[in-house]
């Protein structure tokens, strides 16, 4: 990813104050790279990952309200590994900030419940829902591309 994000990143410190195209990407591309480092447990790594990526998603403006959650759980998680947790806790206070004042409940929730244990997972009721395989997917979609060219066999 380093490879594909390196022409941008050798652009990334140019004109620090103004938006550009690609802070949503750089966002994203910190955010993953950092949950990888911790993944391989490479933890000073993925702060720093985090703390560089942190100025992008002010100027991500147009896709924030996407990308604050998930980056502010994932850097308070790390800053709390680090032993950072005055810094896992203002990130979490200014990500439920944002989303308070922008009305993104569901989000607020989630960051209101940030560090507390997790609830049991909910069933899913009883709808008959299956795992499908890949392989499944694609003979589908085949036989609707095959119907929609040549229409059903009741057409002759």
């Amino acid at each position: 990813a380093e490879q594909f994000m390196g022409h941008i990143m050798e652009l990334e410190d140019q004109d620090v104050d103004a938006p550009h195209l690609w802070d949503d990407d750089l966002v994203i591309f910190y955010t993953v790279s950092a949950l990888l480092d911790v993944k391989n447990k490479l933890f000073d790594s993925a702060y720093q990952k985090l703390k560089k990526g942190r100025k992008f998603v002010d100027r991500a403006v147009g896709s924030k309200f996407m990308l604050f959650c998930p980056y502010a759980i994932a850097y308070a998680e790390v800053a709390k590994i680090h032993g950072d947790a005055e810094a896992a806790d203002e990130i979490i206070a200014e990500a439920r900030q944002y989303c308070k004042e922008n009305n993104f409940k569901k989000r607020y929730e989630l960051l209101c419940s940030f560090g507390q244990e997790q609830k049991a997972p909910i069933e899913n009721g009883g709808l008959g829902l299956k795992t499908v395989s890949a392989e499944e997917i694609v003979k589908k979609a085949e036989c609707i591309g095959l119907y929609r060219a040549y229409g059903s066999a009741d057409d002759d």
